[in-house]
Order: C-alpha cells, then sequence, then structure tokens
C-alpha cells in the first residue's frame, strides 16, 4: 500500500511534468481601430537624430523623419548646445524645436493642399494655372521654380494661397557608402514629383541618381522631373 501511494505521487509528478506548456514569449496586444501607422509610430529622441547626422542622411530626410514621427526631444539651453557639438545642421535643430517632447506625428498628408481654395481646384493637368510649389528645402524649391520659369510652366503662387494644384518635391538621399571600383564614397539619391489638386493626384514622376554629391545629385533630379512636368503640362496632360 505504501508501495503504491508512492507510485501514484510519482507518477503525479510525472504528470505534471509532462502537461507543463513551454514558456511562451510576450505578445504585444494592439487595441482594435488601431491603424499601420500608429503601430508603426517611433519615438524620436536627439540621440536618433545625431544617428541620423552621424550616418550622412540629408538634412531634408531628417526632417521629414522628425515631422512623421513622435517625438520627445530635449531642446533645453544644454540639449541644444550637445546638438550644436555634435554636428546637427541648424535647419534639422529648428525643426526639432517646433516639435518638442511629446509632439504628436503628423499624417503624409495632413498639411498637403490645406489652403487650396476649393475653387480654384483643377480637375486635370490641362486645367492647371497656377500652382504652388512645396519641397523639402527652399533651395530645391527655388530650383523647381526657376526651372518652372524657364521652361514656360504655369504660374508659380510663392504664397501659397489661391493656387490651382499642388507640386509636391520629394528628395530622398540614402546615407553615403564606399566604393571599392572608384575609392570614392556616394549615394544613391531617389525623388520624386507629384502634382494634386483637392487632394487628387494629377501628374507625377520619379527620378534616381548615383553621386558623391548629394546636392548636386537633388538638384539635378529637380531640374529634370521639372521640365518632364513643364513638357507635360504643355501637351495637356497627354503625355
Amino acid at each position: 500500500m505504501h508501495n503504491l501511494r508512492v507510485l501514484s505521487v510519482v507518477g503525479g509528478i510525472i504528470l505534471a511534468t509532462g502537461t507543463q506548456l513551454p514558456a511562451r514569449a510576450a505578445v504585444k496586444v494592439i487595441p482594435p481601430g488601431t491603424t499601420t501607422s500608429q503601430q508603426q509610430v517611433q519615438v524620436l529622441s536627439n540621440s536618433d537624430v545625431i544617428e541620423m547626422v552621424t550616418e550622412h542622411l540629408a538634412p531634408s530626410i531628417i526632417i521629414s523623419k522628425i515631422k512623421h514621427s513622435a517625438t520627445a526631444f530635449d531642446v533645453s539651453t544644454t540639449g541644444l548646445v550637445h546638438l550644436q557639438k555634435a554636428g546637427v545642421p541648424q535647419e534639422v535643430i529648428g525643426a526639432m524645436i517646433e516639435r518638442p517632447a511629446g509632439t504628436a506625428p503628423l499624417e503624409p498628408t495632413q498639411d498637403t493642399d490645406r489652403n487650396q481654395p476649393a475653387g480654384l481646384v483643377a480637375k486635370s493637368l490641362a486645367e492647371v494655372r497656377t500652382i504652388f510649389v512645396r519641397a523639402p528645402t527652399e533651395v530645391l524649391r527655388a530650383n523647381a521654380e526657376e526651372t518652372i520659369g524657364r521652361e514656360g510652366g504655369p504660374a508659380v503662387n510663392p504664397s501659397g494661397v489661391g493656387y490651382d494644384a499642388l507640386l509636391i518635391v520629394g528628395v530622398d538621399c540614402g546615407p553615403q557608402r564606399f566604393s571599392a571600383w572608384t575609392f570614392a564614397h556616394y549615394a544613391t539619391c531617389e525623388g520624386s514629383l507629384t502634382l494634386q489638386s483637392g487632394g487628387q493626384r494629377l501628374w507625377s514622376t520619379t527620378d534616381h541618381e548615383r553621386s558623391a554629391n548629394t546636392a548636386k545629385s537633388g538638384k539635378k533630379m529637380v531640374d529634370r522631373m521639372t521640365e518632364e512636368f513643364v513638357k507635360a503640362w504643355k501637351a495637356g496632360g497627354r503625355s
């Protein structure tokens, strides 16, 4: 009887051990109704910005990242001095000051054409008469406006009020890499140009270039894409 009791106890232990579930990794529960963009929101800090600068990302890319991310920046006097010593460009620091700690990310299309009067919405490329140019930097914006004027494109409204369509310039230059063939550093830049009116896309194009000078690459792409836009506009949207 004693032996049977011991066997039962041992059997109970074996049973408990055999049915024990393996440890499971913690699962992050996403509340119902959460959008994909909300799930992937990254909170940027000063160290994140410094890392992007160290990796030679273009200021326009860093500023775009800042605008579309939640932030936890330290923009106190000490924080600003540290950013300056770390080599963060002034325009990037300015963007950080505008989005201090606790600022929610902007949706990519939140400020797309909010100033466009409802009565000046173009339904097609042929209806466009006056445009407003939006670019990552003032330099690229000036490049686009200069090319449009030189090529005889639509009128450009610099005030951002009273235009038929919005021309959005996009330039994204990745980090510089070293080429063993040319013994030089280079970066690949991707460009995009989109014309939209009333939130609807009327025309778009893309371009890319690899160069050791990202500033020159960005300007060349904007020039080419803008020339293509003017040609399409002159053709009444048929090209």
